[in-house]
């Protein structure tokens, strides 16, 4: 979804850098929406440990830093039971 220099400037401004992203990232050719939220939530379930009151900054690594996703959106649907 993300070309290997893409992964590399999302991983320095997120969590290096911790900034805004200017020009968000743009996924090419995937499937659904879903499927990369999913990736997105299991990393805040499974290797963030899914602090408490930490579900908007994770949502925000999607929301904040890739075109076509809404921190707010991705958000509440981390509470769905479909991951």
């Amino acid at each position: 979804m993300l070309t290997e220099d893409e992964l590399q400037k999302f991983l320095i401004v997120a969590f290096q850098d911790k900034t805004d992203a200017i020009n968000k990232f743009n996924h090419e050719n995937i499937e659904s929406k879903d499927k990369v939220m999913k990736v997105f939530y299991q990393y805040s379930k499974d290797i963030a440990g899914k602090p408490y009151g930490k579900q908007k900054e994770y949502a925000g690594l999607l929301g904040n830093y890739f075109k076509g996703y809404k921190t707010n959106t991705v958000g509440s649907n981390f509470s769905k039971s479909v991951y």
